[in-house]
């Protein structure tokens, strides 16, 4: 996942995300390979997902968003106007608009405009490591892991938290989701203190699944399919 950076000292380009759930797991399948989560600072906002901001760095989003939305103002419909002045009423008062409320109606148009405070923006301190500030960054995008220890291969993958086990099974391949069958989970809370998953099975911290289970970060899953 690319992170939009904005006033900050971080490196940019690739960072491997330190992540100690990960390195557990790992500890319980010494004979699979690993395959940790990259993330990427760069200072390119327009394919970011999420932006890291210094409160400096804040307030030059803030000014960017003013001038292209006055911009469009003087070209848009009279419904259109009213939802650019609410956004620049906030934006006036140094508030960014991925922390407020806006109609299904307001949304889709300032999608279509981009604003750059409207992709979630994590205030960061000055002195922040680049770990904490991805940290910072997943919060406020509410983003969470979950883990599949599959065939050979350990690996970390990336969700919106409140996807279903669908659409996260359609991040790991296609054909996991369209023949989806059940899934087997367990989360790493649980897992951590059993040595295998046997023992996770026979304890009940793994559960079997349907299609409309909420994903949960630090989750295991393991997906059954057919096609």
């Amino acid at each position: 996942m690319k992170i939009g950076v904005c006033g900050l000292e971080v490196p940019r380009g690739k960072i491997k995300y330190s992540d100690e759930r990960l390195l557990k797991i790992s500890e319980k399948f010494p004979e699979k390979k690993v395959s940790p989560y990259f993330f990427e600072f760069t200072d390119n906002f327009e394919n970011v997902s999420v932006i890291a901001a210094s409160k400096e760095g804040l307030l030059e989003l803030i000014i960017q968003d003013m001038e292209k939305l006055e911009k469009v103002r003087e070209n848009s419909e009279p419904q259109q106007k009213k939802i650019l002045e609410k956004c620049l009423q906030l934006l006036e008062s140094e508030k960014i608009l991925c922390d407020e409320s806006f109609s299904e109606e307001e949304k889709k148009y300032l999608t279509n405009i981009s604003p750059l405070t409207l992709k979630p923006v994590a205030l960061i301190d000055e002195i922040d490591a680049p770990e904490d500030a991805i940290k910072k960054t997943i919060a406020k995008a509410n983003l969470g892991f979950f883990y599949t220890t599959a065939k050979k291969e350990i690996k970390v993958w990336l969700f919106k938290r409140g996807e279903s086990i669908i659409e996260c099974a359609s991040k790991i391949h296609t054909d996991l989701a369209r023949g989806f069958i059940r899934a087997e989970v367990v989360n790493f809370k649980d897992f951590v203190n059993c040595h295998n998953l046997h023992e996770a099975k026979e304890k009940g911290f793994l559960k079997t699944v349907s299609k409309d289970y909420k994903v949960q970060d630090g989750d295991i899953i393991e997906i059954l399919f057919h096609i």
